[in-house]
């Protein structure tokens, strides 16, 4: 996973910032406890299963996205440019739901590599 926390004049908010991190460690850490932290059967556009499991160790980033989302289309991207300019952190896009070939049209149109992108066939991160 990886956390961010930007330096602030505002030593209040920076606070807030290392609460809200401190927050989210803990709730990740339960989860990992409970077995629940990236349990969904994802796989690459061509069907192959991924086991994100298996990258621990090595920051991540899991950028959920759907080809109706508009945010989603208009992000991909930008993101797609960080995630090849980044050595250090994993950017995985896990698509919601959607068909290899609705993913592939839309990575054509939008003339965007297939690289990193996974399939969540039965959208089990978003719930």
């Amino acid at each position: 996973m990886l956390f961010a926390i930007i330096a602030t004049d505002h030593p209040d908010r920076l606070q807030q910032r290392l609460a809200f991190r401190s927050e989210h460690r803990a709730r990740l850490d339960a989860l990992q406890a409970e077995g629940r932290l990236l349990t969904a059967q994802l796989v690459d556009l061509s069907g192959s299963p991924v086991d994100l499991q298996a990258q621990q160790g090595r920051p991540m980033v899991l950028n959920l996205w759907a080809t109706w989302c508009p945010p989603c289309r208009r992000e991909m991207p930008m993101m797609v440019d960080v995630a090849q300019a980044q050595d250090e952190v994993d950017i995985v896009f896990a698509n919601q739901g959607e068909t290899t070939e609705s993913i592939g049209v839309f990575l054509e149109q939008s003339g965007l590599p297939p690289t990193g992108i996974l399939r969540d066939p039965n959208s089990a991160l978003m719930q």
